[in-house]
């Protein structure tokens, strides 16, 4: 009886492990809330079910290029700027790079966008840019999805997961926002330039508190687009540490049963204590 004790409650610790383990209700943070016309801000903040996100806009040198980002340190390194400026608008968030065409103002032609170039592809800006995302409260957020705004056919997505000491982890992706070769799907239909698609990761990105949105296209050429505004993102934080606050009250509370169960079937234990109690 006692085995078969132990095991029901083994089995029940590990389907609260699970259950802990899982990720919360998925949660929709929408960036779409400035005026029509654009607005410039330093950062942007967004709270949704106790998690907090906020958006930094980064610029990097164009020479460096979107797709050798790889182990570079976001928080120290000296190749990215981070003092660029967000434009918010109806249709999202972009970044104003201060050499962009039309510099910092909001929802100019020159800066709506996350982009290797400015609208239209007018000019070489020197720099390629970054939405850093970071959310608070959790201690990571799996992304399952996101709607990027003022998409062109040629218009391509980056992601950099940023790991606790600032280091980025590429996550993809390679072909274009509209026709991905792999990790997300998309829907939308291309009716005109600057079109909206909503996109579901598979898998989903997990494994960090903050992410880089990006491009995988270099700015050291004129394009046009290369570019979107990031107008929402769906994600479910992961609770981890009461996962294993579990754990460990759990496997305590294990070796309390098995310790007790040795006791009472070890005959030894009862003629010590037996004899002790006649001395």
């Amino acid at each position: 009886m006692g085995d078969v004790a132990l095991l029901k409650k083994i089995q029940i610790l590990a389907a609260l492990i699970a259950f802990a383990s899982s990720p919360i209700n998925a949660q929709t943070f929408n960036f779409d809330g400035g005026p029509s016309s654009g607005t410039s801000v330093s950062t942007l903040n967004f709270t949704s079910g106790g998690v907090t996100t906020t958006l930094t806009g980064y610029s990097f040198s164009n020479t460096l290029g979107p797709s050798s980002l790889g182990g570079k340190d976001i928080d120290n390194s000296s190749i990215f700027t981070s003092n660029v400026t967000l434009s918010y608008s109806n249709r999202g968030v972009g970044i104003c790079s201060p050499t962009e065409t039309g510099g910092t103002a909001g929802n100019s032609a020159g800066c709506p966008e996350i982009d290797s170039a400015d609208e239209q592809g007018r000019r070489r800006t020197n720099f390629n840019e970054g939405l850093l995302v970071a959310f608070t409260g959790v201690p990571t957020v799996n992304i399952l999805g996101a709607i990027l705004n003022i998409v062109d056919d040629n218009d391509t997505l980056g992601i950099y997961g940023v790991a606790v000491d600032g280091t980025l982890s590429l996550l993809g992706f390679s072909g274009t926002i509209i026709n991905p070769t792999g990790g997300f799907t998309v829907t939308g239909t291309q009716t005109n330039t600057n079109a909206q698609y909503s996109l579901t990761f598979n898998p989903v990105l997990s494994g960090y508190s903050r992410y880089l949105f990006t491009t995988m296209t270099n700015g050291t050429t004129a394009t046009t687009g290369d570019g979107y505004r990031l107008r929402s993102m769906t994600v479910a934080a992961v609770p981890e540490p009461a996962t294993w606050a579990m754990m460990l009250f759990g496997f305590g509370a294990i070796g309390f049963q098995m310790r007790r169960s040795r006791r009472r079937g070890d005959p030894a234990s009862g003629s010590r204590n037996h004899a002790i109690a006649n001395v």
